[in-house]
C-alpha cells in the first residue's frame, strides 16, 4: 500500500527541482545530479565510477572552488541509500547539495572544504524498495551464494573489509544481515571505498545517512570498544547533536551521541563507518535519522516531515564539518635563546595559536596550532630555527597476559587477568577480593598485598585507586605499577555505565562515580541531566563502583592512614574540602605530605611535565565539586587523601590521551610520590580506637 500511496502522490518533476514534500525516486535524484553538475560546472563534478548488478550508474559528485586541486583543503565524504528501504536518508544528501550549490548560506563551507556528496549508494535495491517491496534492505546481487537467485542481495552496512562477518551478520543469504561471499564483494561498497581510498591522505570526515533511531554512532561497531581518537569523534558527536537539537520540532526525539554497539546493544561488523576509521578517516559517523513510529514503519516516516529532518541535519553537518576543520595540531617547541622565546609568543599571536603549556629556556613546551595555520607557523618557526616536533599518535596495541603494557595502555581484560595472575603466582602476599560486579556485569577487582594477611592490626593501610573516570586513560597504569613495584620488583568513558537512574539513563547511561560519594553530595559542580558528565546520580552510592570504594574505606577506617585516588589531566596534587574551598583541620599535615610527594616526583619527571600544584581543590582548579572520593574519604576519618591529577600534556579531550610513550614515566614518578606519602602517613599515623 505504501508504495501505490507513494506513486499516486508522486508529482511529474523533471530538471533539477527536487521534491522535499515527498520522497526522491532514483531517476529524479540521477536527474537531478546531471543537471546541478551542467549548470554549475565550474564547482560541480559529476562522477560515475561504476554501474551496479543490474546495470545502474551509481553518480557522485565533486563540490569545489578549485576542482579538488587544492590539496590542503580537507575533505568531507557523505553518502546515504546504503539501505534502500531507509527513505528519508538520500533526500537528506541532496539537500546538502543544494546548501552547498545553489542555496549557499554558509560560504566558509565552500572555501575551507571539498565535498564529496553520494547521494544513493545502492541504486538497485532503492528503485526495488519503490516498485515492489516498499522495506527492501540489501542490494539486488544473485552471485555471492547458492540460494541468491532465491534470496538475492547483501547487506551493504555488512560488506565493508573491518571485522567482516564476525558478529551481527548471517551467512543465509535470505537473511537481512548477510554479509556477502567475502569483504567488498558488492560494487556499491567498491565504490565508498575506492572514495575513501583515493582521498584518504586530506578526508577530515565521513557521514553515512542511515534511519530510523535519532542517533550518532562512530567506532568500534563490532565489539565496542573505543578508537584512539574517541574523544574527539564524542566531542565533535555531542556538537552536531546540539546543533540538530536546535533546529528539530519538538516532538522529534533528541539525538544520542556515542560508540555503536553501547548505543544500540549489538554489535555489528563490516560497517562503513568503521571501515572508514580503521583506515585513517579520523571522524567517521553514521547518522540514524528519526522516525516517529516503531518496526517497519519508522522507516517511513510522513512525508510532511522530509524538509524538517533535511534542514536539522543540514546543522549538524556544518557543525561537522567546522569542527573537523577546527581539530587543532599539537606541536612541542624548544626555545633555545630569549630571542626564539619572543618569536614564539609574536608567531603565537600571528598564528592564533594557543599555548598550552609554555616553553622555557631549554624546556619544550605545547602548543596547539589550528590546521589551516600549521604550514605557515611551521615554516616561521624552521626559517628561525626553532626545535619542534610534531605529537605523533599511536595505535592500540592488543596485549594479553600478565605482561602489563607501559609503553602503551592498557585494556580492562589485559588489567583483569594481571590480577588473577599476580595473586595466583604471589598467594602468601597478595589475596585477590571480587566484592560485586557492575552494571553490565563485569567484576570489579581489587589486591590486598600484606606481609600479615592483614592480620597485623597495627599496621597502617594505604588505599590506592583509580580508573572512576573512565576516559583517564593513564590513572589504571599507575595503580598496576603500584602492584608491580610493591610485588614483582620487590625482588584516556568518564561516567559508570548505569541505566536505572533517572527516567532517561537508557539514552544517557552512567553516573559521574566522582561525583555519587556522600559528602555534600549534589550541592555543587554536579548536574541532575543524565545526559552531563557531572550527573550525580539518583542519590549518594547509588553506583556500585562508588559502594565498593565506600566499603573498602570503612572496613578498614580504624587504620587507614592515605587514600590516594588516581584521576587526569593537570599535574595536581588536590586535598578537601572541594565543595566550598574551606580547609579541614587537617590542613597542614595535608599540605606538608603533598608537598613531600610534588617534590620528589618533580625529581624524577622529564624536563617538560609540569610541576605539580598542591593544594585545595576548589582553590586549585577554580571550581567547586560535590560528592568526591578525596572529600569523603576525608570526612568518615581517613588523615590523609588526596586526588592524584595527573599529566596529560595536550588540551581539552585530548589531554585524556597522553601520548602511550610517556605512560612509564608517569608510573614511575607517581610511584616515587607513592613512597614518600605512605612513609610520611605512616610516620604520622595514629590508629583510630
Amino acid at each position: 500500500m505504501l508504495i501505490e500511496a507513494r506513486k499516486n502522490e508522486t508529482r511529474a518533476r523533471s530538471g533539477r527541482q527536487l521534491p522535499y514534500d515527498n520522497y526522491q525516486e532514483l531517476e529524479v535524484i540521477d536527474a537531478y545530479l546531471d543537471d546541478i553538475a551542467a549548470s554549475y560546472p565550474n564547482l560541480v563534478t559529476l562522477v560515475q565510477p561504476a554501474t551496479t548488478f543490474e546495470g545502474r550508474p551509481i553518480k557522485y559528485l565533486k563540490i569545489s572552488t578549485t576542482n579538488f586541486q587544492d590539496t590542503s583543503k580537507p575533505v568531507i565524504f557523505i553518502d546515504g541509500g546504503i539501505h534502500s528501504r531507509e527513505w528519508i536518508s538520500p533526500p537528506t544528501v541532496t539537500w546538502a547539495i543544494k546548501k552547498l550549490v545553489e542555496d549557499v548560506t554558509e560560504p566558509d563551507l565552500l572555501e575551507r572544504f571539498d565535498w564529496i556528496i553520494l547521494p544513493v549508494v545502492n541504486p538497485d535495491g532503492y528503485k526495488f524498495s519503490f516498485t515492489t517491496n516498499r522495506f527492501w534492505r540489501k542490494t539486488r546481487s544473485t552471485d555471492q551464494h547458492s540460494l541468491s537467485y532465491l534470496c538475492p542481495g547483501v547487506d551493504g552496512n555488512r560488506n565493508y573489509d573491518f571485522a567482516w562477518n564476525t558478529v551481527g551478520t548471517s551467512n543465509n543469504p535470505c537473511a537481512d544481515t548477510f554479509a556477502g561471499s567475502r569483504a567488498f564483494s558488492e560494487i556499491e561498497t567498491q565504490v565508498v571505498r575506492d572514495i575513501i581510498q583515493e582521498n584518504l591522505h586530506r578526508m577530515a570526515l565521513y557521514l553515512t545517512m542511515h534511519s530510523y533511531g535519532s542517533m550518532i554512532l562512530y567506532p568500534w561497531g563490532h565489539d565496542g570498544s573505543l578508537s584512539n581518537n574517541a574523544f574527539a569523534l564524542h566531542s565533535v558527536g555531542i556538537a552536531m547533536t546540539d546543533a540538530i537539537h536546535s533546529k528539530a520540532i519538538n516532538y522529534f526525539p533528541r539525538y544520542v551521541v556515542g560508540n555503536s554497539l553501547l548505543v544500540i546493544g549489538y554489535g555489528t561488523s563490516g560497517a562503513a563507518e568503521d571501515y572508514a576509521h580503521s583506515v585513517g578517516v579520523p571522524l567517521s559517523y553514521t547518522y540514524e535519522l528519526p522516525g516517529l513510529s516503531g518496526g517497519f514503519e519508522g522507516f517511513h516516516l510522513d512525508p510532511r516531515y522530509i524538509e524538517q529532518v533535511c534542514i536539522e541535519t543540514w546543522e549538524g553537518i556544518v557543525v561537522g564539518a567546522r569542527r573537523a576543520g577546527d581539530l587543532w595540531k599539537s606541536l612541542y617547541l624548544k626555545p633555545t635563546s630569549q630571542e626564539q622565546l619572543k618569536l614564539i609568543g609574536a608567531l603565537a599571536d600571528a598564528y592564533e595559536v594557543d599555548i598550552i603549556s609554555h616553553p622555557i629556556l631549554e624546556r619544550e613546551g605545547v602548543v596547539l596550532v589550528k590546521p589551516q595555520h600549521l604550514d605557515g607557523f611551521v615554516r616561521a618557526l624552521e626559517e628561525q630555527d626553532v626545535s619542534y616536533r610534531v605529537h605523533a599518535n599511536d595505535v592500540k596495541a592488543a596485549r594479553s597476559g600478565r605482561q602489563l603494557p607501559y609503553d602503551n595502555y592498557q585494556d580492562l581484560e589485559v588489567i583483569d587477568a594481571y590480577l588473577d595472575d599476580i595473586a595466583a603466582r604471589f598467594p602468601n602476599l597478595v589475596t585477590l577480593v571480587h566484592p560485586a560486579t557492575t552494571f553490565e556485569g563485569r567484576p570489579i577487582k581489587y589486591l590486598k598485598i600484606s606481609t600479615t594477611n592483614f592480620q597485623d592490626t597495627s599496621k597502617p593501610v594505604i588505599f590506592i585507586d583509580g580508573g572512576i573516570h573512565s576516559r583517564e586513560w593513564i590513572s589504571p597504569p599507575t595503580v598496576t605499577w603500584a602492584i608491580k613495584k610493591l610485588v614483582e620488583d620487590n625482588r584516556f568513558w568518564r561516567k559508570t555505565r548505569s541505566t536505572d537512574q533517572h527516567s532517561l539513563s537508557y539514552l544517557c547511561p552512567g553516573v559521574d562515580g566522582n561525583r555519587n560519594y556522600d559528602f555534600a553530595w549534589n550541592t555543587v559542580g554536579t548536574s541532575s541531566n543524565p545526559c552531563t558528565d557531572t550527573y550525580g546520580g539518583s542519590r549518594a552510592f547509588s553506583e556500585i563502583e562508588t559502594q565498593v570504594v565506600r566499603n573498602i574505606i570503612q572496613e578498614n577506617l580504624h587504620r587507614m592512614a592515605l587514600y590516594l585516588t588516581m584521576h587526569s589531566y593537570g599535574s595536581m596534587i588536590l586535598y578537601p574540602w572541594g565543595h566550598d574551598g574551606s580547609l579541614s583541620n587537617n590542613a597542614f599535615a595535608l599540605h606538608s605530605v603533598g608537598i613531600a610527594m610534588a617534590d620528589v616526583i618533580h625529581s624524577k619527571a622529564i624536563s617538560y611535565f609540569p610541576r605539580y600544584v598542591v593544594g585545595n581543590s576548589l582553590l586549585v582548579i577554580g571550581y567547586g565539586a560535590s560528592g568526591a572520593a578525596e572529600d569523603y574519604a576525608h570526612s568518615v576519618g581517613v588523615p590523609l587523601s588526596y586526588t592524584y591529577e595527573l599529566p596529560g600534556l595536550s588540551w581539552g579531550f585530548e589531554g585524556f590521551h597522553l601520548n602511550p610513550r610517556y605512560i612509564e614515566q608517569v608510573c614511575i614518578e607517581t610511584w616515587e610520590g607513592i613512597v614518600v606519602g605512605a612513609r610520611r602517613a605512616g610516620d604520622l599515623f595514629v590508629p583510630l580506637p
